[in-house]
């Protein structure tokens, strides 16, 4: 992963929140787009609305936020 986030076609606004998408992509069945929603959720504390109810369960599920507690992030 480390030589993928290297590359120098490839662009991140924020490091911290490609790799938690990453992370959180080889985790949990979403969409990788539901998983960078996801990480700004963990990371920056950002509110997520959506109609998606994979999306949603998988914010309100304790879960998700153990494994960022857990060092994973």
């Amino acid at each position: 992963m480390q030589q993928f986030l290297r590359a120098r076609n490839i662009v991140f606004v924020n490091d911290q929140i490609a790799i938690r998408s990453l992370q959180l992509f080889a985790e949990i069945r979403l969409d990788f787009v539901d998983n960078v929603l996801l990480a700004y959720h963990q990371i920056q504390g950002i509110k997520i609305y959506s109609y998606d109810h994979k999306l949603m369960n998988a914010i309100n599920r304790g879960d998700i936020e153990q494994a960022s507690d857990n060092g994973i992030v």
